[in-house]
């Protein structure tokens, strides 16, 4: 953290700027929080109180020169921190425009009477019982129709927040004033350490507790690899009306994987655990202040302290984004954490990562609800829940399981694989189930898995007359030194490809010579010149002289291609359209033909090949191949259900493995995929590349036993320990599925 060398004015420098001035936080070149980093405190916080009213500054302004006065350093650094943090949320609410700003609310807040916690030895494992009466704290005085929202924004840098009394006595006196209607809700947002068993209240003991303080969100701030920061509910207010805000669009791909470990440990609700278990492996000069962290009395320690709490808390979230969720079945829809109470609460949080996500656009097209819709597909998920409870349970406790499961574990089937085999986790049920009630058709529907096929009806379906050849174009760009791979490439394509290549190198080419031309004269122009310069004009003669040899036929090539491009548009414009693609395709021949005499050219005038090649983009691998791939389930009794799938490019609208299965657990799922090898398809890889049921590679084994009992030889097949659909495994995500 930057420190000022003198105290702020205590006039703010910054003019005043009108609330319709102000630019939204989107439309910045970079986001406020990350622009604010590369000023000082004094600086961010005459940015931030250009917003505020001038009568406020004073009160802001107190504050922070008391920080700066404290004789304990470190103390001061967190108070400006947590002045700063608190003043930049007006700020970003502001910039958002979500919410209304009413400053007005500051002036008379309401009292509360309600129950609380003595502030001095509290045992808070008991319920709140003292009878407290206070002012409501307000940091962002939010309207809603023109009743107080409240906002509070608390930063913690050392101290666990939660582990005081009053710190939870303020959350029960939000509380207790929403339930009694003096305010229309609130929102505490927290930045830093918390306290474990403060969320552990906060948030209840079971999937069916709401806690003490049900009508009150937390938001957590996350600071970010790149100096931004990430905002996410940590604990849902009921009645779906908390803090609208939303994250701002994130390049940097340490970000986004910090990011989507948030998301898998909200998933599988292990966030508070992430978010509070104190760091391991400290440094030896941290380590004292790890279990007391309020004991770091110099700054510099502080700073290597705080650097150390958030590279672990980044370690952690990379573990977590490249865990393999549905690993276990303990998420199953028969599970006792089925219950319409955690589907709700699972829905409303998808819900919460749409809208506050507004770059994840193909999630919000088709999964972001009404609260009419919500209900909907609440019902329609615990439907689905019971109809695979019923056969699932009915099934594993059947007496005809016992001789399938001795028939799979012969075939391969390992021994520490669930028994029951994997089943479909509570989310994807839900996924599902959105996406049908959203389309209104029969997408994603459980109860006709008969309409796909079998695998032995392979056998006459992969005749040697069928065909699937893909094609994958690897361009090399010399300028950028990057490659761009060209998947699923027509003939057609092909040739366009080719075409687009040789006029992007022509012009390369051209503004090279061009520029060569120029420095010669300029050189030759020259009374004298320097011994570099002097190299310099005799590197440059062969291809300026060649240049001008050839200007002429150059130029009579480019008088052509203009003539035919003109004459073409001219023709197409004015012929029938049955006829419009002979003529194009006449004339682009013909456009082609001198490109090509023109590239034959400059080749030469460059300087040859060699020097060619380090300007112009080329092919570097043209592969072709005749490839078929399915996705496939295998069910409990080993029947084996397909569907045919687009090897490359986008797959909406495609079936998934949960149709294929009716929602049933699986003993393998994946992709399957059949390579056309002298006239004959032949099995050349099987994955467990399932995004809704992520099953073990383990499986792999049994269904290749499974498919050789069905005819289909697998010994040349290689098997791939595959995520979800070519996705590596950091890539995945359920909302991909």
């Amino acid at each position: 953290m930057k420190r000022d060398p003198s105290p702020i004015p205590t006039e703010i420098t910054q003019p005043q700027v009108e609330q319709s001035q102000i630019m939204p936080e989107a439309q910045l070149e970079v986001p406020v929080e990350q622009a604010a980093q590369a000023l000082t405190p004094g600086e961010q916080l005459n940015t931030y109180l250009g917003m505020l009213p001038d009568h406020l500054h004073g009160g802001y302004l107190k504050r922070y020169e008391d920080a700066i006065a404290n004789p304990d350093a470190v103390s001061g650094i967190t108070k400006v921190k947590g002045l700063l943090f608190e003043v930049s949320r007006i700020y970003k609410v502001i910039n958002e425009g979500k919410e209304t700003v009413d400053f007005g609310l500051l002036k008379e807040p309401p009292k509360v009477t309600y129950l609380g916690f003595p502030k001095k030895g509290a045992d808070m494992s008991l319920p709140p019982h003292k009878e407290l009466t206070s002012s409501i704290d307000i940091d962002v005085p939010i309207s809603r129709g023109g009743e107080l929202y409240v906002y509070e924004a608390k930063s913690s840098s050392r101290r666990s927040y939660g582990a005081l009394p009053e710190q939870r006595n303020q959350l029960l006196k939000y509380q207790t004033a929403t339930e009694a209607g003096q305010i229309k809700g609130a929102t505490v947002e927290l930045n830093g350490i918390i306290d474990t068993e403060f969320l552990t209240w906060a948030t209840g003991d079971g999937i069916d507790d709401l806690g003490p303080i049900p009508n009150v969100e937390i938001v957590y701030t996350l600071p970010l690899p790149s100096g931004g920061e990430y905002r996410f509910v940590l604990k849902r207010g009921s009645g779906n009306n908390g803090l609208q805000f939303e994250n701002p669009q994130f390049e940097d791909p340490r970000d986004h994987q910090v990011i989507k470990g948030v998301h898998k440990a909200i998933l599988d609700r292990s966030i508070v655990s992430v978010l509070t278990t104190k760091p391991q492996g400290a440094p030896e000069a941290l380590q004292p202040y790890i279990d007391n962290p309020t004991s770091i009395n110099s700054p510099e320690v502080y700073d290597e302290f705080d650097n150390f709490y958030k590279q672990t808390l980044y370690q952690r979230l990379d573990e977590k984004a490249d865990q393999v969720v549905n690993i276990s079945n303990e998420l199953a829809s028969y599970s006792e954490e089925a219950t319409p109470t955690f589907v709700e609460q699972t829905l409303r949080e998808v819900q919460d990562y749409l809208r506050q996500n507004p770059d994840a656009t193909k999630a919000q097209k088709g999964y972001l609800l009404s609260e009419e819709e919500i209900s909907i597909v609440l019902a329609e998920v615990m439907q689905r829940i019971e109809m695979i409870r019923s056969q699932e349970v009915g099934r594993i406790g059947s007496q005809q399981e016992h001789s399938r499961h001795e028939a799979r574990s012969a075939m391969g089937y390992a021994a520490n694989l669930p028994a029951e085999g994997t089943a479909l986790n509570v989310e994807h049920v839900i996924m599902d189930s959105i996406q049908s009630v959203k389309k209104g058709d029969e997408s994603r529907i459980y109860d006709k898995p008969e309409r796909f096929a079998t695998v032995e009806e392979l056998h006459e379906y992969l005749t040697p007359t069928l065909d699937r050849t893909y094609r994958e174009v690897s361009v090399y760009d010399p300028a950028s030194g990057k490659t761009e791979v060209l998947k699923d490439v027509s003939e057609q394509g092909y040739e366009k490809k080719q075409t687009a290549l040789l006029k992007t190198n022509i012009t390369r080419a051209m503004e090279v010579l061009g520029y060569v031309s120029a420095r010669h004269s300029e050189l030759s122009s020259q009374p004298t010149r320097t011994t570099e310069e002097e190299a310099e004009l005799l590197r440059l003669g062969a291809p300026a002289r060649g240049l001008a040899q050839q200007s002429e036929k150059i130029t009579r090539i480019e008088a052509a291609i203009a003539e035919l491009e003109q004459t073409k548009v001219a023709e197409i414009k004015v012929a029938e359209n049955s006829t419009k693609g002979v003529i194009r395709e006449r004339y682009d021949a013909q456009i082609n033909s001198n490109y090509a005499l023109l590239q034959d050219i400059l080749i030469p005038v460059v300087g040859g090949k060699g020097e060619w090649d380090k300007l112009a983009q080329q092919v570097i691998e043209d592969k072709a191949q005749n490839l078929i791939k399915f996705i496939y389930t295998v069910d409990a009794d080993g029947t084996i259900r397909v569907d045919e799938e687009k090897f490359r490019g986008k797959v909406t609208g495609r079936a998934a493995h949960s149709e294929l299965s009716g929602g049933r657990n699986v003993y393998g799922a994946g992709e399957l995929i059949f390579t056309k090898i002298d006239g004959t398809w032949q099995v050349t890889e099987l994955n467990n590349g399932s995004g809704h049921y992520r099953p073990s590679a383990l499986t792999l084994p049994y269904v290749a036993k499974v498919l050789e009992g069905k005819g289909f030889d697998t010994r040349s097949a290689r098997t791939v320990d595959s995520l979800q659909r070519g996705a590596q495994l950091a890539e995945a995500g359920f909302l991909d599925a």
